[in-house]
């Protein structure tokens, strides 16, 4: 049984047993627009936010001739601190990371909100330049998007931060002052002038060329409330934003109507936040002119941005190598599983029935047995619902829509013996005939394996599953023919009828 955490009377923070594993993590973000709190489970790859707090402070939004911010939104911002602060040590987590963009960058009384914050909390702000949040920003969207190839977009209040990705590393960088609260503060009126002013920012990128053909990797909440404005103009079935992927062609199309619409227009959307009304026009202008003068093939919404960056950056090299899916497969099969170590036995038993499959393949497949076993405190009857529902919703990262949606759609199988329930619609809108007959394949097999072993590890290691050009065999050792009877001919008989294949059970090597 999992067993590896630590006890309450062990347990000095107070953290439920699920946590107390690990040390907290807490980044405070003192943007132009708001002051967030997000304490993360742990310096671990993929880290979970445990709590997630933000306010409104609007510091750069009321930054006038003077180039200072509002004493009203200083003081706002220094109260939501202080809180930040102590939440942070009441939760374990110590002395709080603070960074300060844009709004605090820029000011000429910047260094004033950060002495008081010091003064108040014994805490440095650490004021990062334009360069360090794109490295960070980039970090953020690397560590959930590990392949991600093309150009980093961090739009915030008061810059954007525009980052060269290739084959999962960092190139160069460089940040422009076209945050929306900044380009609504010096352009109310004119959309022209704007435009112009964008063009002639984005003009002095000299190798936004190399953007041509790419993925261009959205961050920020103004262009996230675009992705979902998109989602829902366009009936998607999967309302989740990380790693939504947009093709050019339709986000210009949209971006540049949203760029045009009145205040009044854009208070009657459905679905965009009040927060979000006043600068959804800017933003939209800002990803329209992008995409006109980079030319990328298509977008991909990031959730990833400068908070989980700064996690990142605190981790180890081999933390920050491991794979983003695999870990996170780990800890949440791990926190459900009934016994520890049966996800990888049951991944590396399947190998042989599935020879040749590709890296993308592999990964399915190894993170849906991590999370084959989630739902067995449910009560039967609703298990293969509740762990499609667990895994379809779950905070994965590394993976875009339908390879979540395969994922989910074979652990229901693994459950159910089938997908033609209704529940699973959603999923199986994202997948191919082909990718759902591959994997109804993974989900039986799962479901084989699981049924043989009784969920327990030790028994598929000591046999194979396997299918050359022939039959589909289930290999024992004389000493295990015992766990053989009729559930588990029945579970091999469906998967022999899934794959048209005939099967057979051999002992000691020789045919049963």
């Amino acid at each position: 049984m999992t067993s590896n955490l630590l006890h309450m009377d062990q347990n000095p923070t107070g953290l439920s047993k699920e946590f107390s594993g690990l040390a907290p993590f807490a980044v405070i973000d003192v943007g132009s627009n708001s002051v967030r709190l997000v304490v993360f489970e742990g310096l671990v790859s993929n880290a979970l936010p445990i709590f997630n707090e933000r306010n409104l402070c609007a510091l750069g939004k009321g930054i006038g001739e003077d180039n200072c911010m509002r004493q009203k939104a200083m003081d706002h911002a220094l109260r939501s601190i202080e809180r930040f602060v102590h939440l942070s040590a009441e939760m374990g987590a110590g002395i709080p990371k603070i960074i300060a963009t844009a709004a605090v960058r820029n000011a000429a009384n910047g260094h004033i909100l950060t002495e008081q914050v010091f003064d108040r909390t014994g805490v440095t702000v650490d004021v990062v330049s334009g360069r360090e949040e794109a490295r960070l920003s980039s970090l953020g969207v690397m560590a959930s998007i590990p392949d991600a190839d093309g150009f980093m977009g961090d739009l915030g209040g008061g810059s954007l931060e525009l980052v060269d990705l290739k084959n999962g590393q960092a190139g160069q960088g460089t940040t422009l002052p076209l945050g929306a609260l900044l380009l609504n503060n010096r352009f109310p009126d004119s959309g022209a002038k704007v435009k112009k002013f964008i063009d002639q920012e984005l003009a002095k990128v000299e190798w936004l060329d190399g953007l041509k053909g790419r993925g261009f990797y959205a961050v920020g909440g103004n262009w996230r409330a675009l992705a979902k404005l998109h989602q829902a103009q366009s009936k998607y079935p999967l309302r989740i934003v990380h790693h939504y992927r947009v093709e050019t062609r339709e986000a210009q199309e949209l971006s540049k109507i949203i760029s045009r619409l009145s205040a009044d227009s854009i208070d009657r959307l459905k679905g965009v936040s009040s927060r979000r009304r006043d600068s959804l026009a800017t933003s939209s202008l800002v990803l329209s002119r992008i995409l006109k003068l980079g030319q990328p093939s298509h977008i991909v919404f990031s959730g990833g941005g400068l908070r989980e960056g700064v996690l990142n950056d605190h981790l180890s090299e081999i933390e920050r190598r491991r794979d983003p899916l695999i870990e996170m497969s780990i800890r949440l099969g791990g926190r459900e599983t009934r016994y520890d170590g049966l996800g990888f036995e049951l991944e590396k038993w399947m190998r042989g029935l599935f020879a040749g499959e590709t890296k993308s393949e592999a990964r399915i497949r190894t993170a849906a047995s991590l999370l084959s076993d989630t739902a067995w405190r449910t009560h039967p009857d609703y298990r293969a619902e509740a762990a499609y529902k667990r895994v379809l919703y779950a905070p994965l990262s590394g993976i875009n829509h339908k390879e979540r949606a395969m994922i989910s759609l074979a652990v229901f199988v693994r459950y159910a013996g089938d997908v033609s329930s209704e529940a699973t619609n959603i999923a199986r809108k994202l997948v191919t005939e082909d990718e759902y007959d591959w994997v109804r394949k993974l989900g039986l097999a799962m479901r084989l394996g699981h049924t043989l072993s009784g969920g327990t590890p030790g028994v598929l290691s000591r046999s194979e599953l396997a299918q050359d050009k022939g039959p589909i065999t289930l290999s024992l050792t004389s000493n295990d023919a015992n766990f053989l009877g009729p559930s588990v001919d029945k579970r091999l008989k469906a998967l022999g009828n899934a794959l048209d294949r005939e099967w057979k059970v051999v002992i000691d090597g020789q045919g049963a």
